[in-house]
């Protein structure tokens, strides 16, 4: 599969929420970032912001496969999806 990436906009945040509860539902124990906490990230947080946080990782057809957040400077919390290659797991990490 070959994924392009983006900076996340407006639009996507519904769908960032719905990869995460639909990824901790395929393996409970692999981690993903609770939904609630995202929102708190980029809803409650104003020092954070959206577009400069968050780039999405998207298939051809345009679904969200995984996204990075991050805090350039600092840190960086990469979400994928459970069935991603790992071809693909290394374009999110690059």
């Amino acid at each position: 599969m070959t994924l392009h990436h983006r900076p996340a906009q407006e639009p996507d945040f519904g769908a960032l929420l719905n990869f995460l509860r639909a990824a901790a539902q395929a393996a409970p124990g692999a981690g993903h970032l609770h939904p609630g906490d995202l929102t708190w990230w980029l809803r409650q947080n104003t020092s954070v912001q959206l577009r400069q946080s968050v780039e999405v990782f998207l298939d051809l057809d345009g679904h969200i496969r995984g996204f990075v957040f991050r805090d350039p400077v600092t840190w960086a919390a990469v979400q994928a999806a459970p069935d991603l290659s790992a071809a693909d797991l290394e374009a999110l990490l690059v």
